[in-house]
């Protein structure tokens, strides 16, 4: 045999031998089960999404099976794709080499071309019956992955219409309610039923719920928008932002305020500040305590906040909100010099003889939001500051049979992924409670990550952007940004040993030496390296 071995321990992936090799001998193993390696970009996804082994896919025209790989990391990635500011991106190892891979255009491509599929209806093989309490996308995916798994699921929604933050907290401008409607539309063909205008606590209990579904998920996210609590916070003009987003994707049509000031400078303050904009408020500007450079927005929402004509003002804090009878006028805001102590607990220190004054006539607080506990039982652990306390691994509640995640649980997480991953663990629990199993066993995450991503002798390619419709990547360049993916932590494998021709370009270009041609063939060529 012309071509003898690969050094699993040295090749790190990266594809050199596949692209180059005249005769098509080998192939990559994107999920090696000797030695499975935790790519960057997987250590930067909060669902730790598999990118090597979909864009691989894409770059064979296996798109079908992109997709549903796809779908046993995140439920929805026709979501993601438009409203995940994929932070993968930041960690991609082709950084190092020219520009991360464009896994949003990835994702989005991929789901995009089966958006229309039509779900199989699942086959329900257990008695048991699960409910989820929330429509979110913590909901959301639960509802899916517990269906997957042979379950009859309820998700009991308390407003009229199922999504959730995703209908009513993301503006349409991110996040199409199309696109929503299909996703939810999904779940409904593969069996999942939803009950809307049917609020826990208000018109069953969790107590009744538990007697027809022996586990629930509260995934009941944090719907009650903060305020900071100053003079003047209680004149009118002065809303919470999440209160003002669901009024408008709710259809209610909110004044529109001709200046207009967002307290905050997270991605909710972002949406508030864009969504004011884009409803025609003439001036909008930002106020946060932080630096621009430690706001807690993803950078790609500010980006797009600055691009709109939104101005920031960082570094500062509110003082007092002023007003003639009985409205908003504006704001008085003080200098911020410090947002966190040394153990990095959340600890403002003022200066107040470094002051502005902003005039508005709407003040929208995006502090934060808290959880609506009415209804929730005695017994339910609450942290002190009134979220949900749930296992961090299993998602289990001080509650048995009761278990809960997303921004009910760690609000902080701040993404659509962190939720998804959320639900896709709390139904790992579920079904394993209702089965009888240790909730707990072996999934403690053993995979490391891989420290040796390919670099050497990579070739540079530019980062392709798309040119079709709405953004989104035509077939040819979906495949070509694919390519430029280095699979880190795959492995070559040998797959057509009868085509080598024996002509060494594999054993001599490798830059991680992983390769060897057969050794004692007659008239062994010597390889450069070998004259040292």
């Amino acid at each position: 045999m012309p071509i003898s071995k690969i050094n699993k321990d040295l090749c790190n992936g990266c594809g050199l031998c596949v692209d180059t090799c005249p005769e098509d001998v080998f192939r990559l193993n994107t999920q090696p089960i000797e030695k499975e390696l935790l790519s960057p970009c997987a250590t930067g996804c909060p669902a730790s999404l598999s990118v090597r082994r979909y864009s691989y896919l894409v770059e064979m025209d296996e798109t079908e099976e992109a997709y549903e790989l796809m779908r046993e990391y995140i439920p929805f990635p026709a979501i993601t794709g438009r409203v995940c500011p994929h932070p993968c991106e930041a960690k991609c190892a082709r950084c190092e080499v020219d520009s991360a891979v464009n896994i949003n255009c990835l994702e989005r491509y991929i789901a995009d071309k089966y958006l229309h599929e039509k779900a199989e209806p699942r086959k329900v093989i257990y008695l048991a019956k699960a409910a989820v309490i929330g429509s979110g996308p913590a909901g959301l995916s639960c509802a899916y992955y517990l269906s997957r798994k042979g379950y009859a699921v309820t998700v009991f929604e308390k407003r009229e219409l199922p999504g959730g933050m995703l209908r009513y907290g993301i503006p349409a401008f991110r996040l199409d309610k199309e696109v929503l409607d299909i996703e939810i539309q999904y779940l409904k063909d593969m069996g999942v039923t939803f009950k809307t205008g049917v609020a826990i606590g208000t018109d069953i209990t969790l107590e009744e719920l538990q007697k027809e579904y022996p586990a629930v998920f509260l995934a009941v996210g944090t719907q009650i928008s903060r305020k900071v609590k100053t003079e003047g916070s209680d004149l009118a003009g002065v809303v919470g932002a999440f209160d003002y987003l669901t009024a408008v994707n709710a259809g209610q049509e909110p004044a529109t305020p001709e200046k207009a000031v967002v307290i905050g400078g997270g991605n909710v303050a972002m949406d508030a500040a864009m969504t004011l904009k884009k409803r025609g408020a003439e001036k909008v500007t930002v106020i946060c305590l932080e630096k621009k450079e430690e706001m807690p927005a993803f950078d790609k929402e500010i980006e797009a906040a600055l691009s709109e004509g939104i101005e920031l003002v960082c570094g500062y804090g509110p003082a007092r909100v002023t007003g003639t009878e009985g409205k908003v006028s504006g704001i008085d805001v003080i200098a911020c010099t410090r947002v966190n102590d040394l153990t990095g607990k959340f600890a403002p220190l003022y200066d107040e003889t470094v002051n502005l004054h902003v005039d508005a006539d709407m003040i929208c607080f995006a502090v934060g939001q808290g959880v609506d506990l009415t209804g929730m039982p005695e017994g339910l652990a609450v942290s002190p500051s009134g979220m949900l306390q749930a296992d961090k691994l299993t998602k289990a509640t001080s509650l048995a049979g009761v278990f809960a995640g997303g921004d009910a649980v760690s609000a902080s997480d701040g993404s659509v992924a962190a939720a998804f991953a959320a639900g896709k663990e709390a139904a790992e629990s579920m079904d394993r409670y209702l089965r009888g199993a240790d909730v707990r066993e072996g999934r403690v995450d053993a995979t490391v990550r891989l420290m040796n991503p390919p670099k050497a002798s990579v070739p540079k390619y530019p980062r392709t952007e798309p040119t079709g419709k709405d953004g989104v990547y035509t077939d040819n360049e979906a495949r070509v940004e694919a390519q430029r993916c280095m699979t880190c932590g795959s492995r070559a494998e040998i797959t057509y040993p009868q085509d080598c021709m024996v002509c060494l370009y594999c054993e001599r270009e490798c830059p991680q030496k992983a390769i060897t041609v057969t050794p004692d063939r007659p008239g062994k060529r010597i390889a450069p390296w070998d004259l040292a």
